[in-house]
C-alpha cells in the first residue's frame, strides 16, 4: 500500500534510491536527506497535486552564451509522472534586443552585487522561447536531460546567430 501511494505521488524512484529505500526514516525536518533529495520530493508532491512545475535544470544562471550542464535528477519526477516536458529558452536582453549579462548571478558574484546590477540597469527584458514539448514517458532521466539540453542549445545558437 505504501509503495502504491509513493508511485501515485511519483516518489517511488526517489524512495528506492535512498540508502535504506522504504525502510529509511525521515527526520521531521527532512534534515537527514540532501537538499537535492528534498527538492525531488517537493517536485513529486507538487506533480501529484496536479501543479505545473518549472525547473531550472542548470541549477544556476550563466552569461548566456551557452547552455550549462543539466542535472538529470530534476527530470525524474516528470518521467515517473509520464508528464510532458516543455523546454523554454530564457534570455535577458537590453533595449536593442542584444543579450545582456545584467541579470547573471554566476561565479563569485554576491547576491547583493547581482541585485544591484539588475536594479541599476537602464532597461532589460526577459525573452522566452517555448520549444517543442517532449513526452517524458519512455525516457531515462539522463536521456531526457540530454534531449532537452540539445534542443535548448540549438535554439540558443540560432538566436545568437540572428536566425
Amino acid at each position: 500500500m505504501m509503495r502504491a501511494a509513493a508511485q501515485a505521488a511519483y516518489a517511488d524512484h526517489f524512495i528506492t534510491s535512498l540508502p535504506k529505500g522504504y525502510q529509511m526514516e525521515l527526520a521531521e525536518d527532512a534534515g537527514n536527506i540532501s537538499q537535492g533529495e528534498r527538492q525531488l520530493l517537493t517536485i513529486a508532491r507538487a506533480m501529484q497535486a496536479g501543479a505545473l512545475v518549472a525547473c531550472f535544470p542548470e541549477g544556476t544562471t550563466s552569461h548566456g552564451a551557452s547552455v550549462g550542464r543539466f542535472h538529470g535528477a530534476l527530470f525524474q519526477p516528470a518521467i515517473d509522472a509520464g508528464a510532458i516536458v516543455m523546454p523554454v529558452l530564457l534570455r535577458y536582453t537590453d533595449r536593442q534586443g542584444r543579450s545582456t549579462q545584467d541579470c547573471c548571478y554566476v561565479g563569485e558574484d554576491s547576491l547583493l552585487a547581482s541585485v544591484w546590477r539588475i536594479v541599476s540597469a537602464r532597461a532589460h527584458s526577459a525573452e522566452l522561447r517555448f520549444l517543442a514539448p517532449m513526452d517524458a514517458a519512455g525516457h531515462d532521466r539522463r536521456g531526457l536531460a540530454q534531449e532537452a539540453h540539445a534542443a535548448l542549445s540549438m535554439s540558443l545558437a540560432k538566436t545568437l546567430s540572428g536566425n
